[in-house]
Formats: structure tokens, sequence, C-alpha cells
């Protein structure tokens, strides 16, 4: 419990409102959407612009009071968690849009703008903001950067990083730090935008944002197909990468995943289905018309069940829709989820499929897998029922067995299950960068930084 001197400390610098002890609240904030663990916080703070979150930053890190920055709680693996107690500074009350820049295809933005907002109003000048997370409507700018996210867009489109300009960021002293700018060309040094991008809160909090937006395309073309094995579904994604076509998006789901959507998953796909693929191209219309043609062939090729172009925005929307529920789809199937990463080779998708399929009958457990299989990074899903003590060792050998199958197809695991895999000099880099900016170690305490 906070002593009553800080919370009326803190409450001078954000407002008494803002300050929020209430057992039940602090309740709300004690876990992400992943359940697998919680701890209660002692306070929320709600800080209303940079100055505040410097003057708390200053008076925690004077107090050595762990802090954990959060926007919308969309995290899936405990990264704002407050594992040590402390505060969750809740950063939802940061969520302007303070300028959009044509000329110079960049936008300004305060942590707590959801991504969908953002491209609602740059949408209005003909630009997108291109890194699409699956969750557009919880996910925050600022949790985007903290994690350096994937997205659906990623295959070609990139990363997150590869649109973060610019950062304002307030260290554990509550000294701000800005970083980067709209220059094109940034003068030569340390990229410390890139450095607190993917920093997980573990070294500065975000308090905004510079974007790099890009023109919106001329059009978009979107298929749903369905196969009835894996091997078909990854043949066919290798043949459409390997014939220099680069989709927009092309995401994968398994039939765990089509069984838990319900009434949710497109009414298209045929019940037998056990791997469907959503591939969507954009760009000049001839292009796209052109690469949809050989999409379609090539599917043909590979034994697609079942093909549904979306000739409607509407339609295309229902494809995306389902995608997007796949997550809150699944955690409601069960009563425990355990999510995580195995990147892999791309080639090497349906390989990795196949053998999250035979780690969860070895296991005796149902285990789901989607994600974006043209960027070789899909989400296993671990399911089972808490009422039945005996599956929680079996989750847990699934998901060593699991990490071992990405790093055997030449992939890396990123869950908050894995084990530190760095090398002695790339721990010692990080725990140095780590200790010269926080060395009271109060932002987000436990680090969590994955490879990857």
């Amino acid at each position: 419990m906070m002593r009553q001197d800080l919370i009326d400390a803190f409450s001078r610098i954000v407002g008494a409102n803002h300050v929020l002890t209430a057992n039940d609240t602090l309740l709300e904030y004690a876990y992400d959407k992943d359940p697998g663990f919680s701890r209660l916080p002692d306070a929320i703070i709600e800080p209303a612009d940079t100055a505040e979150v410097s003057r708390v930053l200053a008076l925690a890190n004077a107090e050595k009071i762990p802090v954990y920055p959060r926007g919308y709680g969309s995290n899936l693996y405990n990264a704002i968690t407050p594992v040590e107690g402390g505060i969750i500074l809740l950063l939802r009350r940061m969520n302007s849009l303070l300028e959009i820049d044509t000329a110079n295809l960049a936008a300004t933005v305060e942590p707590g703008i959801f991504v969908a907002d953002l491209n609602k109003e740059v949408k209005k000048f003909g630009l997108i903001f291109p890194p699409d997370p699956g969750t557009i409507f919880t996910a925050t700018i600022g949790g985007m950067v903290a994690q350096n996210a994937t997205n659906i867009r990623s295959l070609k489109y990139g990363s997150t990083k590869h649109y973060i300009m610019g950062l304002e960021v307030v260290l554990a002293d509550g000294k701000i730090l800005k970083t980067g700018g709209k220059n094109v060309k940034d003068v030569a040094g340390y990229d410390l935008t890139k450095l607190m991008t993917g920093s997980q809160g573990t070294l500065g909090i975000i308090t905004k944002v510079i974007v790099k937006l890009m023109p919106a395309p001329e059009t978009q073309k979107c298929l749903l197909a369905g196969f009835k094995n894996f091997v078909d579904a990854g043949k066919a994604v290798k043949a459409i990468l390997d014939d220099k076509i680069v989709p927009a998006t092309l995401e994968f789901m398994d039939s765990v995943t089509i069984q838990a959507l319900g009434s949710k998953a497109p009414s298209s796909l045929p019940p037998d289905i056990k791997a469907a693929l959503i591939i969507e191209i954009d760009g000049i219309t001839k292009v796209v018309e052109n690469d949809m043609a050989k999409i379609s062939a090539i599917l043909q090729a590979h034994n697609v069940q079942q093909v549904t172009v979306a000739e409607t925005e509407i339609e295309q929307d229902a494809f995306w829709n389902a995608r997007r529920a796949a997550i809150t789809s699944l955690a409601k199937s069960n009563d425990i989820m355990w999510m995580t990463d195995a990147i892999i080779p791309r080639s090497k998708a349906a390989d990795m499929v196949d053998k999250i399929t035979s780690i969860a009958s070895k296991n005796k457990l149902t285990i789901a897998a989607f994600g974006h299989i043209g960027d070789g990074v899909l989400h296993p899903t671990i399911l089972f029922n808490a009422s039945d003590k005996s599956l929680i060792s079996h989750a847990s050998n699934a998901m060593k067995e699991i990490s071992a199958a990405a790093l055997e197809l030449g992939g890396i695991f990123c869950s908050r299950f894995q084990e530190d895999r760095s090398g002695q000099p790339e721990t010692y880099a990080k725990q140095a960068i780590k200790f010269s900016l926080d060395p009271n170690n109060i932002l987000n305490p436990v680090n969590r930084v994955k490879e990857g």
C-alpha cells in the first residue's frame, strides 16, 4: 500500500481525481490480455501531459517506486503487469493528434491515440499509417512503439520501427528527451529513436511520437482461401512469394482458430477446412488485378478448396473482422490461454504448424495457430481449462517443445515463458544501457525485452 503522503504528492501533480487507489479499480489493472499472471499495483496515476509525466517520474525515482506505462492493456506478454507493485502510469488522457504535416508525410501524436483514430484522420488527406497490429481499435501508438509491434501489413510495409521518425521520452529521473525528427536524413550518431522503440517501457515513458505516413494505395483487393491441410496452404504461400508477388497482407488461421470464431467466422469457409489464408493486394489498379489473377492460379495449383474474393468493402471488412476477433474468440473458448510468438523462416511456416499440431496431440492439449504467415510469424496459443490442474504441466511442456521446434526450424521464440538466450556481450550491453538511463530500476523493473 502506498503511503498517504505520496498519494497526496502525486495528487498535487495530476489532480486528486487522477490518482486511483480503490481496490476494485486496482484489480482492473493487475493484468493485461494474457491472464497468466496478475499483481495489484499500489496506485493508478493518469497524467495529462509531458510536464506531469516528468514530475511523476522525478518523485517516483526519488522514492524508488516502480512505474509501469500503460495504454489500453491489449498487450499479450505481461509487459505492463505491475510485477513489483508500484504505479501504473495510465496514458489514456494523452490521446491527441497534434499535427498532420502533409508536406513531410508525418503526423505528431500523443501515445494514447488509437491506431484506428489516427488512420481515420489521415485518410482525409489521402494518407495512411501502414502498421496494423490486428487490434487497431484498442491498440495505441504508444503501445505499438514500446513493443515495436509486428503487424498484419509487415510483409509489404515493414514493422512499427520503420514508421517512427521521432519521439519525446521522459527518462526515469524526469528529464525530457527528444529524439529524431521529420528530417529524412538525420545526423550521424546513436539512433536513440530506435533504441526507445521496442524498449517496452524499461528506458523511458513515451509522451509524443512523430510517425511517418504513406500515400494511400490506389486500390486494394482481398480474398479468403480455404485448404483441407496445412501443407498445401504453406506451399501456396511459398509459391506466391517465389513469384515475386508481395501482398500487403498474408494471414493464416488454423481450424482451431476458425472453430473458436464461431458465428464470426466467414460464412464462405466449408466446415472441413483445416487452414485459411486471407490475402490482400494493394497498389496501382492494373498491377493489383494482375497479381490477383496470378495468386488465384497459384491457389488452384495447390489444391485450394474454396476461394472467395471480396467484391465490396463490407465483404472485405467481414474477412478482417474475423481475423481481428481471433484472440478474443480463443480467449473465450477456454479458461486459460497461453499465447506466444514463433518466428520462423516463412518457407518453414507449414512445418511449424505441423509441429504445433503434433505437440498438441502429444500433450493432450488444444493449441491454435494463426498469424502473419507471410512474415513467418505465428502465434501458437495453448487453451485449457483451469479446473484440470494436470494440464498446467502439460502446457508448460508444450511451450518448451514449441520453443525447441521454432529454434530447430531456424527461427526464434518470443514469450514470457522463454529463457533468455542472449549471449554474454548482448546481455552486458542491455544491462549497461538500462543502468545508465534508469539506475534505480524503477521503469518496468523486470526487463522483458525479447529476442526479435
